[in-house]
């Protein structure tokens, strides 16, 4: 069972999910101690507030997954919080405790769903705690009965792991705590409570930021109202939960090391990074594939690119808070030892992105995939096309926004030669 944080000394953030609606807290631990919690993110801004006399459940981002032979039964531990807030709407109390709940699936052919339900160890542990008893017991989700991680033979159906791993919990947060931890990690300055009832006074000094290392505009993570966003499908084929995974695991996100400072300067190439913002914006063919030879920057056009978002100075309301991509083709080469298998890992990313419209939880996204041109031909067969062609290649619209990188003139010819590339992306 999970521990709670104040046990082992812990000092730094958690964030927290509310079981009811959208809510995400922080909390810092300063060497096991808690601070009062802040409310960081909702998605309704009615919601976005702690109200007078109210008792709020929530669970720790981080979820661990037990499985058979370590579990009778799949199931998942997590650290259960309730936070009480006075009468003037302020938190003044915390409890925090490590529960279990037991996960069952039910799989038709034409609907599946899974069940979260605390378990009678749990209960007793909320009990002595001192919970209130209106702590939610159990959570119900539908899934979609054609995942991929749900497979069916011999009249018995089997539930991969990598499936329970992805679900949200709780099933209606599901980003996890994304927002919360990109608000907090990339302040200037620690989110900390404060018991004082009147802000501090604001001084004059001036203080210039380092180069590269420029804060972001508080309202980052939000796009202009004047940008359109596409309505995100009800039950998109790809859960988002499946895409952030994937983005994860297989990209490295340089929008937010950019946020963090973690990126180096890129010199010269101011003209060439507003061009290629402007091609990135379009509506349709927005992308742009960088040739050149050798050791003239092309890779560091997306980290310049990144940057300049991150900064948020004259940047298009379509691309304001926009996510850039860089995927490690290494990573999904790794282990793919047959023909299609380094395909399965790039469709869920290319084709979550495309039902989305090229927009990912209310931000735009950026793929950036550096040498392109070894996969141009990677994987051909006699009179077919190339692993990466034959994903991006379906995808002629240009909705996700791609964008991508060659290496030396020869493997500018190479892109020129691609029936699918070279229609898609412009080059630079």
């Amino acid at each position: 069972m999970a521990n709670s944080d104040n046990e082992n000394g812990y000092h730094g953030y958690r964030y927290l999910l509310d079981t009811a609606d959208s809510r995400q807290y922080a909390i810092r631990y300063e060497n096991g101690v808690p601070r009062p919690p802040v409310q960081v993110f909702a998605q309704d801004q009615r919601e976005a507030k702690f109200n007078p006399n109210e008792t709020i459940f929530a669970f720790d981002d981080e979820v661990e997954v037990k499985l058979p032979p370590a579990a009778k039964t799949p199931a998942l531990a997590v650290v259960a919080y309730q936070i009480t807030t006075d009468a003037s709407g302020k938190p003044n109390n915390l409890k925090s405790v490590g529960v279990e709940y037991d996960v069952k699936f039910a799989v038709g052919t034409t609907s599946a769903d899974v069940t979260y339900t605390l378990t009678a160890a749990s209960k007793a542990e909320l009990q002595a705690n001192g919970f209130d008893a209106k702590f939610p017991t159990d959570f119900t989700q539908a899934i979609d009965p054609n995942d991929a991680g749900i497979t069916r033979a011999n009249g018995r159906v089997a539930i991969s792991p990598s499936l329970l791993k992805n679900l949200p919990f709780p099933p209606q947060q599901d980003s996890g705590a994304y927002v919360a931890r990109m608000s907090i990690e990339s302040a200037s300055e620690p989110i900390v409570p404060t018991a004082t009832t009147k802000p501090a006074t604001p001084t004059t000094t001036t203080t210039t930021a380092p180069a590269n290392q420029n804060s972001p505009a508080r309202d980052f993570n939000k796009t202009s109202s004047t940008a359109v966003i596409p309505t995100p499908p009800e039950r998109p084929k790809i859960p988002d939960a499946a895409l952030e995974q994937a983005l994860r695991a297989y990209g490295v996100d340089l929008t937010e090391r950019a946020v963090n400072g973690k990126l180096d300067p890129v010199v010269g190439r101011g003209d060439e990074i507003v061009d290629s913002i402007k091609v990135l914006s379009r509506r349709k063919q927005a992308s742009v594939c960088f040739t050149g030879d050798a050791g003239v920057g092309k890779s560091a056009m997306f980290s310049g690119i990144a940057q300049y978002i991150a900064d948020d100075q004259d940047v298009p309301d379509a691309l304001r808070g926009a996510r850039v991509i860089e995927l490690d083709l290494q990573a999904m080469n790794a282990g793919a030892k047959f023909r299609g298998q380094f395909e399965e890992r790039l469709k869920p990313i290319i084709d979550g992105l495309k039902e989305r419209e090229g927009y990912f939880k209310g931000r735009k996204v950026i793929i950036a995939i550096d040498e392109i041109h070894s996969q141009l031909t990677a994987g051909k067969a006699e009179g077919g096309i190339g692993r990466i062609g034959r994903v991006l290649g379906e995808d002629g619209d240009g909705d996700a926004a791609f964008g991508c990188f060659g290496r030396g003139c020869q493997q500018g010819r190479h892109a020129k030669r691609h029936r699918h590339s070279s229609h898609q992306f412009l080059p630079y």
